[in-house]
């Protein structure tokens, strides 16, 4: 043959879904037209439309399909004892505002996110940890008295490690309340499948 490769060639890039920012990081074929790129987002909602809005932004063609949906479990939680909410997602925060409509409790969140997400829903009393459990136990450690009142967790089925047991260890009374569940949807849907199908190299996924 003439020496020349029918592979086909791709572009790596690197989607920061936090901030929407896409950034080229790196080439391994000439930069496409941003009308031609489309975005895979399989993340949960409302998470999946609002990036899909960032990209719209930047000329980009978003192709929304999440792998995940958050479940509402429907439990309304038990604040009888509580002093304070300590919240680890912002889907915790967002099952929580959706059964009570109390706003009075302090809020300790394992990150700005987090915290964010509780000020926009009506909570005053609001601290940020550094972005994990044992950064928010050291959290309530410091701020948190543990004759005042009962930390309630407002979690979800599954969790990145075990705030209540680090409390525990503590000396605080903590406990969990499962308020929500993420469960894995079965397939993409027509649109996605169809793109990953065409196999254009301008397809990106956004988890």
């Amino acid at each position: 043959g003439d020496g020349k490769s029918n592979s086909p060639k791709y572009c790596v890039h690197a989607v920061h879904c936090n901030t929407g920012t896409v950034e080229a990081s790196q080439a391994l074929c000439p930069a496409m037209e941003r009308d031609r790129m489309r975005v895979l987002i399989t993340r949960p909602q409302p998470e999946a439309d609002a990036f899909a809005a960032l990209c719209t932004a930047q000329g980009l063609t978003p192709i929304v399909s999440p792998l995940m949906e958050i479940v509402d479990l429907r439990v309304a939680p038990d604040l009888s004892s509580t002093g304070a909410l300590a919240f680890t997602s912002v889907n915790g925060v967002r099952a929580f505002v959706q059964k009570s409509d109390r706003r009075d409790l302090p809020v300790f969140a394992v990150g700005e996110t987090s915290a964010a997400e509780a000020r926009k829903a009506g909570f005053r009393q609001v601290r940020a940890a550094d972005g994990d459990v044992d950064a928010l136990a050291a959290l309530i450690e410091a701020r948190w008295s543990s004759g005042s009142g009962e930390i309630l967790h407002a979690a979800g089925a599954t969790r990145a490690g075990d705030l209540v047991k680090a409390l525990e260890e503590k000396d605080f009374s903590a406990r969990r309340e499962v308020l929500y569940e993420a469960a894995p949807v079965e397939s993409l849907n027509a649109e996605a499948l169809a793109a990953l199908k065409s196999g254009a190299p301008s397809l990106w996924v956004a988890l």
